[in-house]
This record gives structure tokens, sequence and C-alpha cells, in this order.
């Protein structure tokens, strides 16, 4: 979850200081099968924590408080194992 205007954001419960630059936050996902791991403020924010998606669930969720958010634009991709 992230604070429309706060430069916060909160992962799992998990409060950590995320600068906007010029407004914006730029945010980096990664899911695997042990782990979800969070980049935010040009890779300056690290949060991971160990998280088993179930591997029937797909879905992706943002959640914002505040205020209004716009995507500039949205990527997923499915990573092969190695």
């Amino acid at each position: 979850m992230t604070e429309a205007q706060k430069e916060e954001i909160t992962v799992n419960d998990l409060l950590a200081p995320c600068p906007l630059h010029d407004g914006r936050r730029q945010l980096t996902v990664y899911c695997d099968q042990t782990a979800l791991e969070i980049f935010a403020g040009d890779n300056q924010v690290y949060v991971p924590f160990a998280f088993q998606p179930q591997a029937s669930n797909l879905d992706v969720g943002v959640q914002v408080r505040g205020g209004d958010v716009k995507f500039d634009s949205l990527q997923a991709y499915e990573l092969k194992s190695a």
C-alpha cells in the first residue's frame, strides 16, 4: 500500500520511507515461490518478506490511501524457473 502524498509505503504492516521524485513513485515488485520483494524510490527502498502464494492465484493489486493515483505504465511478466 502506498500513501498518495506521504513519502512512505507500507508492505505487510511494515512502514518504510519512500521519497517521491517529481511527485511520482516507481515500484518494482518481484514475487516468486518463497518471497515478495518490493523496490521503490529509484531502488533506494528495498522491502522483502517471506510469502508463499498459491500457484493458482494470479491476482495482483495495489492499494492507495489519501488521494488518487494514475499509472503511467504497468507491466507484468511471467518468469521461468532457473
